[in-house]
């Protein structure tokens, strides 16, 4: 499959006269229809990494290298003018928290109604008539008279929904979809992914899922690309990655997923000490401290993202860990 979205070797930096590395040599490409998960602890680089693809990092974080291709064009030539009408129409993103992501003074229509208009020459009229069935399509009921509700009217999932009918206005191509199931409950999470699969399906966008749940990752995504310290470790079709990991993180993040059919007198697996900081561990293996197979040389060298099996793989024993029997396995 061909390219829609390609990331080629994004460096991320922060600071203002000592530049420090937050995200570094990132490429990731992804195909319409394809959706590719993005997984790892709070700091590994994630949501960064989305932010610098739609071009809204703010100070003191920028973009200090790399290539952000979408169609072949290099997002990062455009003018903010220019990226206006990619961002948000092209590109869409879903965020984290919808309540603070949402005008608490402005009615739901209102705001969907706001985003058709920004990327389309609709009348006040017919933005409505889109707006209302947007509800209708993202599952809200009685959509007409929910149009002028405002978003405290509205459950935590009632309000996710009105944030994917706002990023689904202008049909974009690419959707970021940031933690969209945060501080949901299990079944709204279950209803909200459901929504966006065939959301997803029947539009084929291409979707990168930034998530902490591993359970939520497997049900709805093709591929899985783990970061740590703001490099990817490992990448790697779902199935294979929850039925073989082959990064010692990777193994890590899934014997330390909360599984509700081990006994209760087990204890929870959890991975030892915490992620370095930005601008630690130059030059060697970032988790190696964390690392119980560490040897000499993750210290001495950062390992480079290497083809294996049916991954691809940033560890000095890459190929060895691949040929050994699995040990983890996670339902998908």
């Amino acid at each position: 499959m061909s390219a829609l979205l390609e990331v080629r070797d994004l460096n991320i930096g922060v600071g203002k006269r000592e530049i420090t590395d937050v995200v570094s040599g990132l490429s990731f490409s992804l195909a319409r229809g394809q959706r590719m998960g993005f997984v790892g602890e709070s700091g590994s680089g994630k949501t960064v990494t989305a932010l610098a693809i739609i071009r809204l990092l703010r100070p003191p974080l920028r973009i200090i290298g790399g290539s952000i291709l979408l169609d072949g064009v290099d997002l990062m030539s455009l003018s903010e003018r220019q990226m206006n009408r990619v961002r948000g129409g092209r590109i869409a993103m879903i965020y984290q928290d919808p309540m603070s992501a949402l005008n608490p003074v402005l009615t739901i229509g209102a705001q969907i109604s706001e985003a058709v208009r920004l990327h389309s020459d609709a009348s006040r009229v017919l933005a409505r008539a889109q707006a209302i069935d947007l509800l209708g399509d993202v599952g809200v009921s009685r959509p007409s008279k929910r149009f002028d509700a405002y978003p405290h009217e509205f459950s935590g999932g009632m309000r996710q929904r009105v944030m994917i009918a706002m990023a689904i206005s202008a049909a974009p191509e690419v959707l970021i979809a940031d933690e969209p199931t945060t501080a949901l409950d299990v079944t709204t999470q279950a209803r909200i992914m459901d929504l966006l699969d065939t959301i997803s399906e029947t539009r084929q966008i291409a979707t990168m899922l930034i998530t902490h749940d591993l359970a939520v990752a497997s049900g709805f995504c093709d591929d899985i690309t783990v970061m740590y310290a703001g490099r990817i470790v490992e990448r790697a079709g779902v199935r294979s990655f929850y039925e073989r990991p082959v990064h010692p993180y990777s193994e890590a993040l899934l014997g330390a997923a909360i599984d509700m059919t081990i006994p209760v007198d087990r204890p929870i697996t959890t991975i030892g000490g915490q992620p370095p900081h930005p601008g630690e561990l130059e030059g060697s293996c970032s988790f190696c401290p964390r690392c119980p197979y560490a040897e000499p040389i993750c210290l001495e060298r950062r390992p480079e993202l290497i083809a294996v099996t049916d991954a691809e793989v940033a560890c000095h024993f890459a190929e060895a860990r691949a040929l050994r029997q699995p040990e983890t396995a996670v339902d998908g």
